[in-house]
């Protein structure tokens, strides 16, 4: 194996720490990959996991913004509703 620099230093260093991030969280599954034929290819798959699991979680908390969203312009739209109504009822008194 060659000795030198570790290859996350020639990352920017924003990117470096998320790698490091990423690698910390595949540690967790460190008892799997330990056992498989080809670990490398055992830690990309966990990492795939990892960052798989990362995605679902953001989509899940985007679908209930985007609830809240909805939720908000109904009420909006219900207002102006009732605005236009008011001023129709207004201008007919």
């Amino acid at each position: 194996m060659k000795e030198g620099k570790d290859w996350k230093e020639f990352l920017a260093p924003r990117d470096e720490e998320k790698i490091n991030d990423i690698l910390k969280k595949v540690a967790r599954h460190r008892g799997a990959y330990s056992h498989a034929e080809d670990m490398r290819n055992a830690q990309l798959w966990c990492a795939i996991l990892e960052l798989s699991g990362a995605q679902q979680s953001m989509e899940e908390r985007l679908s209930e913004m985007e609830g809240v969203f909805e939720t908000m312009f109904q009420r909006m739209r219900f207002r102006e509703d009732e605005k236009r109504e008011l001023h129709r009822s207004l201008e007919t008194f």
